[in-house]
Parts: C-alpha cells; structure tokens; sequence
C-alpha cells in the first residue's frame, strides 16, 4: 500500500530522477499529517514552486489508498499568463502520460488509487483542465467530481466561475462550476502579488464556505499564495528554504539555484522607453546587437553551448527583434502570449525546461518567461521593467547553477530621459512602459526610477540577481494598482448566485476579480486555412462543417486585427465566426470581442508566428494536425477506388442510424475531413449517410474534380444540458428507471465523497423527483414524441440532438416551459414537512440550472390549478413560497454549499444520460 514514503520515489519517476528538495517533502508531510495546505508558500524563483501538482497527485493518491485522511481532490493552479496556464497544464499531462503507461512500482499504484476514485472511467486517473482565453471550455470534469482534479486557469478564467459569473460557460452550467471549484478543493495563487484583489475575493468566499462544508461533510476551500519575497508573514506559511539557510548546506542541487552569481550590467539607452519610431529602431538594434554578443560569449557560439534569452515589453518588440536576428542567420523562437497552442506545444523539445535546446540561439519573449516555466538560458538582455518581472527574468538565467559565468543585461534610460529627471507631480507627456503601465503618472516614474536605482546597487553586488541574494535586499515593491480591495459580502454572493436570468445591471467583475480598473484590451482571434473552395457559397458551407479549433486559433487583440483585415478585406475574402455561427465579413469595423476571423493561408498576416498590424510572414493552416480524425484515407490512383475500410465504416454508421433522426451510437466526437482527388460518381451512393452529419460539395475548387467530404459524429458528451434532457444514446429510456437510476447514483456519489450522513437521503429523494415533472402528458407527446403516454412515461427518446433542441419551440407547451418547475410543484404535493424538505425541494427545482431563484411561468402556465398538484404549484411559484425557499437554503446550507449539492445531483444525471440510461 501507499505510503507517505513513496513519495520520494514517485517524485523522480516524474521528474527525470530528481529527488523532491525538503520544502516539497515537508509539504507532503503537512498533508499527510492531517494539517492541510498552508496559506502561503515562500519560494525563491528556482526553487520549485509549480511542482505543487505532484504533490496534490501524490497526496491524493495516498487518500484514495486508505494511508491518510481527506485532502482537497481539486487542485486550481491559478496565473496571470496565458502561456503558463497551458504550461502547467502540459506538466500535469505529463504526468497523467506517465501514470497511464506505469505497469509496476509506485506509479502503478499512484495510478491504481487515482482511478479507484473515478466514478467516470477514462484513459487517464486524472482530469486535467485548461481553463484560459481563446480556448473551447472543457466540461467534462464536472460530471465526475469524484475524481483527482488539476485545474489550470487564469485569473479571470479561475475568478468568474467562483462568482458564478463563468467566462466562457453558459448560464445554466454557472452553479456547478461555482459549487465544485469552492468545495473539496484548494486553490493556489501563483505570484499573489500581482493579483491581490483576486487573493482577497478568494481569501473572503473560502470564509464563507468554511461552516457550510464542514456542515457537508467535505473540505472547503484553501486559498494558498506563493511568493518569492513575502512583505508580511502569516501563522500557516510554508518556505522553501528556512530563514537561517540551513537547506542550504544540507541540500547541494537547491545552493546551486540559488545562490550562484547572476552578475548585472546596466546599459543606458537614449530615448528610452521608446516613443517614436525612430527610438523604436534604435531600441531594436541595440537589443540585436547585445543579444549578438551575449550569443557569442555564453552562448552556443562559446564552449557554453545553450540559448541566450531577450526579453521585452512589449509584442511589437519581440517580432521585430526576432525578425532581425532571423535576417541574420541566428536561429530565433518566440515565446509570448498571443501564441496558437499549437505553436507553443510545438516549441523546440528542451527550450522551456533546465535540460535546454542544442539547436536555438535565442528566445526572444515578453512577460510570458517571468513565472512558471523552468527555463535556463545561458545569459539574458532585457529591457527595464518593474522590479519584480526583472527578478523573474533573472531567475531564468543559469537557473540551475550549471555555468560558472553568466550575465544579465539591462537596458533603461540614459540620465537625459525623462524618466530619470521628472519631479513627483510634473506635468509631462505620459511616459508608459507597457503592459506594466495601468496606473498613475507619478507612480509610474517613481517605480522605474526606484527599480533603475536598485539595479545599479545591484550592479555593484558580485552576487547580482542571484535569489539568495533578493531574499536580502529584495527588489521594491510596485505601487498598488488599486488604492482600495473590495470586500465581497454575503449580499453580493447572493446577487452573483442568480445565475439562470437577466439581471437588470449585470456585475462588473472586474471589481472582485482585477487589480486593475482600466478596461482591458478587447481580444479577438484569427484563423488560416488553405484549399479554400473557390466559390464563395461552397467555402462557407465548408467552414461551417469545419469550425475552428481552439488550438489552430491565433490570439489578438481587436485593434491589431482591424488594421490586418482592411486591406486583406479590399482584394479577398474572409469570414467570422460567432457564437457559433459563421458569417462572411464585409468590413473590419465589424468585428467584436471574442470574434475569430478566418482568412485564406496566402495571406500574410503574422511576423514571428504572432499576429501582429504589419505582417511579414503568412500563418499556417494546422486544422488536419488537430482535427483528431479517427478515420483519414486517400483515393488510391490505380483505379480511384476508396479504401475498403473506409467502405466498412460508412456502411456501418449508416446501417446503425438507419431510424428517420439519424441517432448516433458510438461514443466520442469524431470530425473527419476528406479531401477526395476523383472523378467517380458512384461515390455519393457510398456516402449515404444521415444528412445532419455530411456536407458533399461539388466543383468549385482549383481542381474542378476535388471532392470535400465532411464526417462529424456526435457523442453525448458533446450534447449540451439542455438537449440531454431529451437526447439518448439509446433507443428510448423509461421515466421511472432514469429517475431510480439517478437516485441512486446521486446517493453513492455522496458516499464516496464523504457527505454527512444526513444529505445521502436528500440526494437520493431529489434524484428521485428531479425528471417526474416530465409526466405532463403534453410534455411526453410534444418533446419526447411519445405517441403512447397512457401506458409508458419516457424520460429520454431516441430523438437526435439535433431535434431535441427544436422540441423547444414545438407547439403544445408555453415557450421555456420547464418540467423540473413542474416536477418541484409534484414534489412539493409529496413531501411530508420537514428539516431538509427544503432542500429537496430546492435540489428538484434547480436540477438542470433554472429556478435560481425564479422560473419563467406561474402556476396556470405550469399545470391545471384545478389538481391537488395545481394547488401547491400556485404555492410555490404565486405565492412567494419558491423564493422564501431559496433564501432559507441559502441560510442554512450557503450559496456555495447550494451550487455544490446541486452539482453533485447533476453529475448523477449527467452520469446516468451518458449511459443511455
């Protein structure tokens, strides 16, 4: 069995053989000796913070093995970086590789307790989540809250969800995030300092859930920061080294990161930070020119053989640095944040981890480098930024002590610059050094200047940026972007918990979420694809078979992109894509927030892979790499006959959807794109597949015999909520079972998470009630098109997605008619009074999303007022009783406790659907 002895063993089977360094072993042992997570983590850049995924992995794993008490399942490692967020969700994928692929020793049996709790099997023991801007939510996770969760998210991303206010996720999914994301879970707040606001929302919600998870029986929520250089201490804080150094004489590898020299070089620059465009130029060459020499003297141009690194401010910056030393024969990549995931996974193997790339000369980055990749550059040039981005770039230079010289180069203003001169309060033109510039005037010059001093102190200190030597004299603190935190209370939590409609004034998040007021750039995306049919009509039936995947997506911001698109628009063609819907665009000015642009791959669009007003580069189309295709063939040129599998697989799926709504069978989401080089006509007699999943275009293209076949296959985990109330895998499911099904699924969900023993009852009885409003005749015949309600009550029918969601607007039933609303008042009719009917009741009404904390229709459009059931529905949903029952839910179970029960109920439905059931 487990032990907390293993974890030793487990951490080098992750980690390339390393061992753990004490800190990562003493945080183990807090876990595992019942004290939980600590509030905060002091960690050096170097010393290892984001390995605090092993440790949730390893200390989940010993729970799931029976070696120690409960720990959170739920690990949220949260940054301000898109870039990081996606690196932290590879390592977590990493691991979860090694894990699958263990056939002995302790990650087998890692990997052995880690499924033991799914409730879902998957390939993988862990749920892995990438919750960040630009990507298509992933939502599986929240039908399996028994498993080992990693959730990597930013800010915003991380933020909105807890306040029930989901970036990204419709209305009625918001409570199950809110709920799960605050329960059974620990969230932990990379570099806190750079989102205090953030920290304190957190900090106040994880208060409020305190007594009610106690209540439920589960851990609450535990809000960890880390920090390189804390400016007050707290009881729980954990630290990497101890304050006397002795982990540094015990521990060789951690003295090495730590205290080795990072000798500093300031180098003055005229007209810097650079305002015009001739400064602009200026700045360029001389970053081209350092970069070049640092290349030669630590670089692979010397015996040191490893990439140098040049950080900037800023994106136009970057691509024209790297362009340059492109042009000058040196091998370039960049890292920033408005990469593609596809770029960025395609990386060279080693460049952003301490084993390093033979074969890059220099990374050029922006702000994307500072926290959360292991980097280990031979020496570094960066522009002057605040105190602390400087001190994080540093730390990836000789990051693990290997090299015995090194350098890092500063470039900042020359003693004429304004910045250096300007008196606190001068009125002057505003001097920015973007993206660090959202606040005042006179901070910004105060800051600069401060952190400009403090280097040339550092100049003159033969340890330089080592970390040790940060931990003595630490780089000054920035200014508070905010003079103020705003404090969450209970009735903003009970404003942000009425998820299901309209508010009169929507929330500002940004209040709660944000250090930052300034509204942020608006961001958009732009996609590249190639062999575009050449009608028009035939190229937009294509893309809308084929709509963008997350991962083809450059990401941009609006502004940039109108400049791209005016002049592409004046002599081609492109389209948007919007709330999934795909429209040609006509002008620039039309594209909004979130909008993706699609434009043909002959046109130049990036600089660098970056998507940038001024192109040099085109972009590259990657959507058959990502499309995930299970099937993919070609027509074979002797005869132009198609592969017999492929015949067999058509054939298959048309013989197994044969029923007139064309019900898909198989799981998993399957898009496959055919391009078919052939004159054969009998083809369209082979394809005679379901309408709703083939789109055949004809002629049209640059080679007039081209074929474009599309195959999607829809799976139920793809079925939105609001469809998988009608939808089933299965020819038809009965009422009554579905809803014994979920009850009992419901009750041992409880179980296995540990729930007082007082609410498995409550699970079960609402599982019970949660789908018996779906008795209502007219609701059988019109949705579910049950011919025959008098004798068989379906709960699910063997109708497609598809048509599922047309049942909404058939005729029959009023518009938005809601049978939870119908099966609350059934419920209400059943239930003797009583502590926790409530509770029930309340779990019953709000079992797909709605009733929080109202319903669209009063008791006559619900149901004849006349019945025994009428009577009640004018109770609950006329008289006022529906929303007392809210608010005393509220009261005694909390808006988070609510939004937890309710997801654990709709995990049990959701469970139970995707078993056909």
């Amino acid at each position: 069995m487990l032990t907390p002895d293993d974890f030793d063993a487990f951490f080098a089977a992750v980690n390339g053989g390393k061992k753990p360094f004490a800190w990562q072993q003493r945080l183990l042992a807090e876990l595992s000796e019942g004290r939980g997570w600590p509030d905060r983590i002091v960690a050096p850049t170097g010393s290892g913070k984001s390995t605090v995924v092993d440790v949730h992995i390893f200390a989940v794993s010993l729970f799931a093995a029976g070696s120690i008490g409960p720990v959170p399942r739920r690990l949220s490692v949260v940054v301000n970086r898109r870039a990081l967020v996606d690196r932290h969700a590879e390592r977590a994928r990493d691991i979860a590789e090694i894990l699958a692929k263990a056939d002995s020793g302790v990650t087998a049996d890692v990997a052995s307790a880690l499924t033991s709790l799914r409730q879902i099997p998957r390939a993988w023991a862990i749920d892995i989540v990438n919750m960040r801007g630009g990507l298509e939510p992933d939502r599986s996770w929240i039908d399996d809250p028994c498993a080992c969760q990693i959730i990597c998210a930013t800010p915003d991303m991380w933020g909105s969800r807890v306040v029930f206010r989901g970036y990204g996720i419709g209305r009625l999914a918001r409570p199950r995030d809110a709920g799960l994301l605050t329960h059974d879970a620990v969230m932990v707040l990379d570099e806190a300092h750079l989102n205090l606001q953030l920290l304190a929302t957190a900090r106040r919600i994880a208060e409020f859930v305190a007594p009610e998870a106690e209540r439920i029986g589960i851990p609450g929520l535990h809000v960890v920061e880390t920090t390189a250089t804390p400016a007050n201490s707290t009881s729980r804080e954990l630290r990497a080294v101890d304050v006397s150094g002795v982990d540094l004489t015990t521990d060789d590898v951690l003295r090495d990161r730590l205290t080795i020299a990072k000798p500093v070089q300031l180098l003055p620059v005229p007209q810097w930070p650079p305002q015009r465009d001739a400064d602009h130029r200026r700045c360029v060459d001389i970053l081209v020119e350092q970069v070049t020499r640092l290349h030669t003297t630590y670089g692979r141009a010397s015996s040191n053989g490893r990439t140098v690194a040049c950080f900037v401010n800023t994106i136009r910056l970057a691509t024209e640095v790297a362009k340059t030393l492109k042009d000058n024969g040196l091998v370039v990549e960049v890292v920033v944040g408005r990469m593609r995931a596809y770029d960025r996974r395609a990386l060279p193997k080693g460049l952003l981890t301490t084993d390093g790339n033979d074969i890059v000369d220099v990374a050029v980055a922006t702000q994307t480098l500072e926290v959360g990749v292991d980097a280990d550059f031979a020496a570094a040039v960066s522009e002057l930024a605040p105190a602390q981005a400087l001190a994080q770039r540093a730390g990836r230079v000789n990051r693990i002590g290997r090299l015995t010289s090194t350098e890092f180069t500063v470039i900042g203003p020359d003693a004429d610059s304004d910045l250096l001169t300007a008196s606190t309060g001068r009125e002057s033109r505003r001097l920015v050094v973007p993206p660090y510039a959202d606040r005042g005037e006179t901070e910004q010059y105060d800051h600069l200047r401060e952190t400009w001093e403090w280097l040339a102190h550092k100049e003159s200190d033969a340890a330089g940026l080592s970390p040790w030597a940060l931990t003595t004299k630490p780089p000054p603190p920035e200014p508070p972007v905010r003079t103020l935190i705003q404090r969450l209370e209970h009735y903003d939590a009970w404003l942000l918990s009425r998820t299901n409609g309209e508010l009169l004034s929507e929330p500002d998040l940004a209040l709660w979420l944000r250090d930052s007021l300034e509204k942020e750039k608006p961001s958009a995306g732009l996609v590249v694809r190639s062999q575009l049919p050449r009608q028009t009509v035939y190229a937009t039936s294509l893309l809308c078979a084929t709509p963008p995947l997350a991962d083809e997506i450059y990401p941009t911001d609006i502004a940039v992109l109108r400049t791209l698109l005016r002049p592409i628009l004046e002599r081609n063609r492109a389209w948007v894509y919007r709330n999934a819907d795909l429209q040609n665009l006509q002008d620039s000015d039309d594209i909004g927030p979130g909008d993706i642009v699609i434009v043909d791959s002959t046109e130049q669009v990036c600089t660098c892979g970056v998507v940038v007003g001024s192109p040099h580069d085109t972009g590259s189309d990657v959507y058959d790499d990502l499309d995930g295709a299970r099937w993919r063939f070609t027509a074979t040129e002797n005869g132009r006959t198609w592969e017999d599998r492929m015949l067999d697989d058509i054939a298959d799926i048309t013989r197994e959807n044969d029923d007139p709504f064309g019900c898909p069978v198989e799981s998993g989401v399957i898009d496959v794109l055919l391009r078919y080089q052939s004159r054969s006509q009998p083809l369209r007699k082979a394809l005679a597949v379901p309408t709703d999943r083939l789109v055949l275009e004809t002629d049209g293209l640059d080679t007039p015999s081209s074929r474009w076949l599309v195959i999607s296959e829809i799976s139920p985990v793809a079925v939105d909520d609001e469809a998988r109330q009608l939808y089933t895998p299965a020819r038809r499911v009965l009422l009554g079972e579905h809803n014994a099904a979920v009850a009992e699924r419901a009750e041992h969900l409880g179980e296995r998470l540990g729930l007082s023993t007082r609410l498995l009852p409550v699970l079960a009885e609402a599982g019970r009630q949660h789908d018996i409003g779906k008795r209502d005749p007219r609701f059988q015949r019109v949705r579910l098109r049950n011919n025959n309600p008098e004798n068989t009550l379906l709960a699910k029918s063997y109708l497609s997605p598809r048509s599922a969601r047309l049942a909404e607007y058939a005729g029959g039933l009023p518009l938005g008619w809601r049978h939870e609303q119908l099966s609350a008042a059934i419920a209400y009719a059943s239930l003797t009074e009583g502590a926790d009917r409530d509770l029930v009741l309340r779990l019953v009404g709000t079992s797909h999303g709605h009733g929080r904390p109202e319903f669209p229709h009063g008791a006559a459009d619900l149901i004849d007022t006349d019945t025994k059931t009428g009577t009640h529905a004018r109770q609950l949903f006329d008289g006022g009783f529906w929303d007392q029952l809210i608010e005393t839910t509220h009261r005694s179970w909390g808006v988070w406790g609510c939004a937890y029960l309710e997801a654990l109920l709709r995990a049990a439905d959701c469970q139970i659907s995707a078993e056909g059931r």
